[in-house]
């Protein structure tokens, strides 16, 4: 490798571990602050250990410097501490870590360990414990580091050297302290020494002077210097005045705090606890406010706060590809966040997405583009697949829930959702879904229409149920194709869903259906025309009684014709079912007895005024067969009106 490439190498590690270090900064304070099982701070620690160990594995063993504020490598300056809360560097070197290494080696597990071991030192009480001894203690494979005891250790080639410990004499010269040594006092001889005072109590001293027993002052105190003093109680005390030694004890200490009266007395001190009371009782500001931090911390929400974090994540970032890898983190909680069925927060997320992106627009196009990206991938088959898994494994995710977060999608995921159509198991999704596909899918019918195809017969039955409520032309068009599908369902979900669609394409739909091999599906298409009405639905039913295909057709689909066509034809349609009526049948042939009782049902449930003079008239008849008919069909007509007026 020649110098440039080299210097070029050495820059492009360089820029790399600056930005790995923000991460760890990052992933550090993410991973001190929420439990383990906050999809967040997996997240970040998965992303963060794999492109640690692709650096490493990458420049092989790496040494960054710990200065007080700031990091080096390789004598650049990589990272540097902003603040009390931005403070990487300062984390290590106040605990005595000076260089950390990261060998080849070292994997994505182990980088687990070493941010467990920061995070158990940042939460224990007060930072109380020793980050290198933890370090030390978890063993981490292809990590090392070093402290500022290493260094003190290596300069003395292993040996420890107490310089000036103790001041020795008058003379202010300076004292040897040894360690190990016959000659030296020992350390009983110094601090264990028992001088018998006249009351029988050993007396040990502290250190003293050279030259002198006791370094005493005019007043028989010690001297000032290092003084380690205890008392012990030797064998067979003497009584002073029936004191025992734990109440001489006592009463040293009361006449050292300037309390001897009130303890000869006989008199009880004051009890502390009674004097501090007030002091120490909270003030009703103080209460409240330690009763709402009560309350917050009983209402926290981790869901609620992985969002906030997810947004400082996003707004901290200054270069386009930190900002890449946080948003890139922010997808991952997305999906975590989905698997858990918080769809509610994975709304907020996927907002922000579009709040950031509007704003970036004009200004950093290209990290507009990246969030748009991610708010499209959202979207995607894989991942709304992920979705089908969430819903129907949360079967309380309500329906407006999941509405707010389709919202978030566009056309491009039109497709994805019409392949959930056959997926969602509980029907109230189901149709959230259905009610969605119908709203957007207007003008882009020929995306949901694919479910038309799909060899699911449910995906089949709710692509229908959604293109005839879009209700167009071109809607309509489409569903030419399942008017004959094989699957029963699917045709009676058709006839079924056009009642209710205004275009006049539909009545073609409907005239096609009234064939059908299946009983109720003719009948619900009659029904469908008949709930038409108008000109247009007498119309259509006017084309199938006159078409050959009519006589074909059982007595029950003939029958719901010719009542679909008195129903919608009024007066026009009374001529031409007393003409069935009253047709001559000398030879009594079935087919015109059918005819004739099937026109006089058919004038029972027709409302105008002609209908009900022509009945009176039949009703009067010398014909027996039809007077009688007549009657029955008059009054039948009479409850069938009547009835309705009394609903």
């Amino acid at each position: 490798m020649d110098l440039n490439d080299f210097e070029t190498k050495q820059k492009q590690k360089i820029e790399d571990f600056g930005l790995i270090v923000r991460d760890l900064l990052k992933v550090i304070k993410v991973v001190s602050m929420y439990p383990d099982d906050n999809p967040l701070p997996k997240s970040l620690r998965r992303s963060f250990s794999e492109r640690l160990e692709s650096l490493v594995e990458q420049y092989g063993e790496t040494r960054i410097t710990v200065h007080r504020d700031h990091l080096t490598l390789g004598g650049e300056t990589i990272f540097t501490d902003r603040s009390r809360e931005e403070s990487l560097a300062g984390l290590f070197f106040k605990t005595g870590i000076t260089v950390l290494v990261f060998k080849e080696g070292f994997e994505v597990l182990e980088i687990y360990r070493f941010l467990d071991v920061i995070k158990d030192y940042l939460n224990s009480p007060g930072q109380n414990r020793d980050l290198a001894a933890l370090m030390w203690e978890a063993n981490i494979a292809g990590f090392q580091f070093t402290t500022i005891e290493d260094i003190a250790l290596a300069e003395y080639d292993g040996a420890i050297k107490i310089d000036e410990l103790f001041a020795g004499g008058d003379s202010g010269e300076s004292g040897h302290s040894q360690i190990g040594s016959d000659s030296a006092p020992s350390y009983d001889a110094i601090f264990r020494q028992p001088v018998s005072g006249s009351d029988g109590v050993g007396v040990n001293s502290a250190y003293a002077p050279p030259g002198s027993e006791h370094a005493e002052d005019a007043a028989g105190r010690p001297e000032p210097g290092l003084h380690v003093s205890s008392v012990e109680v030797v064998q067979n005390p003497l009584d002073l005045d029936g004191m025992d030694a734990a109440t001489y004890q006592t009463s040293a200490a009361a006449d050292a705090m300037g309390l001897g009266e009130v303890q000869s007395s006989g008199h009880a001190a004051p009890d502390t606890n009674i004097i501090l009371n007030d002091e120490l009782r909270l003030t009703e500001e103080d209460t409240e406010y330690i009763d709402s931090l009560s309350r917050g911390d009983a209402e926290f929400e981790p869901y609620e706060s992985t969002c906030e974090l997810v947004k400082e994540l996003l707004h901290q970032e200054s270069e386009m590809s930190q900002f890449y890898e946080s948003v890139t983190v922010g997808e991952k909680v997305l999906y975590e966040v989905i698997e858990a069925g918080q769809l509610i927060y994975a709304s907020r997320i996927l907002g922000y997405f579009k709040e950031l992106e509007d704003e970036l627009q004009e200004t950093r196009a290209l990290w507009a583009e990246r969030l748009k990206e991610a708010r499209i991938a959202a979207g995607s088959r894989d991942r709304l697949k992920g979705l089908s898994s969430a819903l129907n494994g949360h079967e309380s995710i309500c329906s407006a829930d999941l509405r707010r977060y389709l919202n978030h999608f566009g056309w491009e995921a039109l497709s994805g959702l019409t392949d959930l159509l056959g997926e969602l198991e509980h029907e109230h999704q189901r149709d959230t879904l259905v009610d969605y596909l119908t709203e957007r899918g207007g003008e882009n019918s020929h995306v949901v229409a694919k479910g038309l195809s799909d060899r699911r017969w449910e995906v089949v039955r709710n692509s229908v149920y959604i293109m005839c409520r879009i209700g167009d032309a071109a809607a309509l068009k489409q569903l030419g194709k399942v008017v004959s599908h094989k699957e029963r369902q699917v045709r009676l979900a058709l006839v079924q869903s056009l009642s209710d669609c205004s275009h006049n394409d539909a009545l073609g739909l409907l005239k096609q259906a009234v064939r059908d091999a299946d009983r109720e599906v003719r009948s619900e298409a009659v029904k469908s025309i008949v709930a038409r009405r108008g000109p247009a639905a007498f119309e259509t039913i006017t084309e199938i009684l006159n078409d050959d295909s009519f006589g074909e057709l059982d007595s029950d689909g003939q029958q719901s014709i010719l009542n679909a066509f008195s129903t919608l034809g009024g007066d026009q349609a009374v001529g031409y079912l007393v003409g069935l009526i009253t047709r001559l049948n000398p030879l009594g042939d079935s087919s015109l007895s059918f005819y004739r009782q099937a026109a006089f049902e058919a004038l029972s449930f027709n409302r105008s005024d002609r209908c009900e003079r022509a009945l009176v008239k039949l009703a009067s008849s010398w014909r027996p067969d039809i007077k009688q008919q007549a009657a029955f069909a008059l009054n039948r007509r009479r409850e069938v009106i009547y009835g309705d007026q009394d609903d």
